[in-house]
């Protein structure tokens, strides 16, 4: 292997940084070049901690320009390499913390914009969207200022993203077409799929799979023709699309290529990987795969709790106890055990591990038939932060919507069954579809709708007996039995 840099190897550049008449700037120079090396032979913490030794000899020896470059690069790498957004953030600190004041110098507003960038993306990877917002607005004045396009491109390709995990779609799209007219001004196909990806994301959002499927498609033939394989992130909003649409046959094979070429490799792209598996047991399952649906949501279970920086917490502990206590028919335990991971949540200040323990209670106490405890719940809650649980919002919606009817609050369960049904989220789980189905039917009946009430009824009846489930096709026949002969009693 090649590991020359500069007309020179390794042994030679050590010997010329030990020479007492070298100067300091070419040190930090020879680091840097050993650093490369270091890199090259995948030796990647070796890399790092040259790349540090550097930096400190720079800014000990008054050699600013040098030191925000090679701290930028530290961020970059901490990123990249060790998966440590936090330890990017403070890098990138050094330089932003250097420079407080705005200095008009050029060369330093580049380097400066740089860090911007490494804490924006350091930002992201920590789902902290609102404050890499405000980030990256800043890096897009500074490239706006020095008449970067591919660097302000790239700001608004991130304000995008931001702005889709925050719901604000109609600034996502804004963003996204400032984005992609300056990539296709600058002949940056690459990049640009990335901006289409991002809008099919949006049709996905807001329900429009058809539009979503033939954006993703196109995206995805001209990734396979540049780098001879899609993106994962393409595979698997494609694979939503499908699920969305109804096509779960397609929707496997695509989520299938997009889990295994993640996980396989273990590479940066592992998140959406670990997405890709969280779908594809959904779209086995809606084909009654249900062998190979269990064995991937155990693998996928498996993998996920040793992804790159995961760390199991107090907090997954307890959220495997509540699961175990639920599927052992333990409800009175599984509430004891939600109740006590709310508090360990709301300790720690994490909004997604709050939900996940209410749905653990609630299934605790719907198991237990224990409705006005639910109801309980439900009035308790601030919900605006549900919406934005994919996972967990339908699921929370439907219980809430059985225990309102349950309880005698026939309008309240019609509405909150129509923002069900009306939510796109519901379409990628064909049970919770169902279930939102059967719902309505009952809440119809209650109602004296009785029209919809059997429309609803027969269509959920023969989706459940198409699917395998005739238990819950014989509970909904017998419950409208049982509601016609009491309505005929009176």
């Amino acid at each position: 292997m090649d590991n020359n840099f500069f007309g020179q190897d390794e042994d030679e550049l050590w010997s010329e940084y030990g020479d007492t008449k070298t100067s300091w700037e070419r040190k930090v120079e020879v680091l840097v070049n050993i650093a490369a090396m270091k890199a090259h032979q995948q030796n990647w913490s070796m890399e790092i901690e040259l790349l540090e030794t550097a930096a400190d000899l720079a800014a000990e020896h008054g050699l600013k320009l040098e030191s925000y470059r090679i701290n930028n690069i530290i961020a970059a790498r901490q990123m990249t390499v060790n998966g440590d957004p936090e330890a990017a953030i403070l890098r990138a600190e050094i330089v932003l913390n250097a420079e407080p004041n705005f200095v008009p110098d050029e060369t330093i507003i580049r380097f400066i914009n740089q860090a911007y960038c490494r804490k924006g993306s350091a930002l992201i990877m920590l789902k902290r969207y609102a404050e890499a917002v405000h980030v990256f607005k800043i890096v897009a004045e500074y490239a706006d200022m020095l008449n970067d396009g591919p660097e302000l491109a790239h700001a608004n390709t991130a304000l995008m993203r931001c702005y889709i995990q925050l719901n604000e779609l109609d600034k996502a799209k804004t963003t996204g077409a400032i984005a992609k007219e300056l990539y296709q001004d600058n002949s940056r196909l690459g990049e640009m799929l990335e901006v289409d990806r991002l809008f099919a994301k949006i049709a996905l959002l807001e329900g429009n799979y058809i539009r979503a499927r033939i954006e993703l498609k196109e995206v995805r033939i001209l990734e396979q023709r540049l780098r001879h394989s899609s993106e994962p992130e393409t595979k698997l909003l494609l694979g939503r699309a499908y699920m969305g649409l109804g096509k779960f046959e397609s929707a496997e094979k695509v989520l299938r290529r997009a889990y295994l070429s993640c996980v396989n490799g273990w590479n940066m792209d592992f998140e959406h990987g670990l997405e890709a598996g969280y779908y594809l047991v959904e779209a086995l399952a809606a084909q009654e795969k249900m062998d190979e649906a269990n064995r991937i949501a155990a693998e996928w279970k498996a993998l996920s709790r040793r992804a790159p920086g995961v760390k199991t917490s107090d907090i997954e502990t307890h959220n495997e106890e509540v699961r175990h206590l639920l599927d052992a028919g333990k409800p009175d335990l599984a509430v004891m055990a939600s109740k006590h991971l709310i508090d360990l949540a709301c300790e720690q200040g994490d909004i997604k591990a709050r939900w996940v323990a209410i749905d653990g209670m609630i299934r605790g106490f719907w198991q237990k038939d224990e409705f006005d405890e639910i109801v309980g719940i439900w009035d308790g809650l601030s919900r605006e932060s549900l919406n934005y649980q994919d996972d967990l919002v339908i699921t929370i919606k439907n219980m809430v919507t059985h225990a309102l009817q349950k309880v005698g609050r026939i309008s309240e369960a019609l509405v909150l069954n129509q923002e069900v049904l009306a939510d796109a989220r519901v379409n990628l789980n064909q049970r919770e579809w169902l279930y939102a189905n059967e719902n309505a039917a009952r809440i119809h009946k209650e109602l004296k709708n009785y029209r919809e009430a059997r429309k609803f009824k027969d269509d959920t009846v023969k989706e459940y007996l198409a699917s395998g489930d005739s238990q819950r096709a014989l509970g909904l026949i017998q419950y409208f039995e049982n509601r016609k002969k009491r309505d005929q009693g009176k």
